[in-house]
């Protein structure tokens, strides 16, 4: 006959294994006092008088924010007692994403220039001779990106998985502090799984622009 086993517990990687962390972490904070954020369920606030606390927690990441001292590493005890717990001090590093804080200013930057530099090398802008020009807008204005377009120009299976890696990669540069190729990554998510060489190239085009703008960071000033 045919057997099947009963978990105890879940196991990383199955389909609900996502979830049930979410699920426990949450029970964590709720326990310790947070109430969480109806604007962004990653956001938990936990206030004590004129003590403050904010967690924002990305799967397994996390984000601190506080006014006391005291009431943070109070939490840290606790959250490293029931959990595996790093904690890397002043936030300098946080998903791929390099932040900067210049306390005289009240400025904080973000910058994924070495994310740039990881793309670059998995995808060399050389494939394509015409990247060599430096460009100072993502795309053309001549790109077609209708989805309707004939499929004389297909690409291969190997070239359809770079296209696809290559534009999920440019998404999450977009998504996180590059706002000047939303537009354009936009366009090139439509043609995702159907992608033409002329999609390929303008894909490249845009790694090629955001490799001559890989030092731009966002800045976020009190002043406008």
């Amino acid at each position: 006959g045919e057997y099947v086993c009963k978990l105890n517990k879940s196991l990383y990687g199955l389909k609900q294994a996502g979830r049930q962390w979410a699920q426990l972490l949450a029970s964590f904070l709720l326990e310790w006092g947070f109430h969480r954020s109806p604007m962004d369920p990653c956001f938990y606030c936990y206030h004590k008088n004129s003590s403050l606390l904010w967690v924002l927690i990305y799967v397994d990441d996390g984000i601190l924010m506080d006014n006391d001292s005291e009431i943070r590493e109070s939490f840290m005890r606790s959250l490293s007692a029931r959990f595996p717990t790093e904690d890397k001090g002043e936030l300098t590093w946080i998903l791929n994403v390099a932040v900067g804080r210049n306390r005289k200013l009240n400025t904080i930057t973000m910058s994924q220039q070495l994310y740039i530099d990881d793309l670059l090398h998995k995808f060399p802008a050389v494939q394509y001779p015409s990247l060599s020009r430096h460009f100072d807008t993502p795309m053309t204005d001549r790109v077609n990106s209708d989805e309707t377009i004939s499929n004389a120009n297909e690409v291969s299976a190997a070239e359809k998985a770079s296209y696809m890696s290559l534009v999920g990669g440019l998404l999450w540069l977009a998504n996180m502090t590059r706002y000047d190729i939303a537009y354009s990554t936009a366009q090139l998510s439509r043609r995702y799984t159907n992608p033409t060489t002329d999609d390929l190239k303008a894909a490249f085009r845009v790694l090629a622009y955001v490799r001559d703008t890989a030092d731009r960071v966002l800045t976020f000033s009190p002043k406008p």
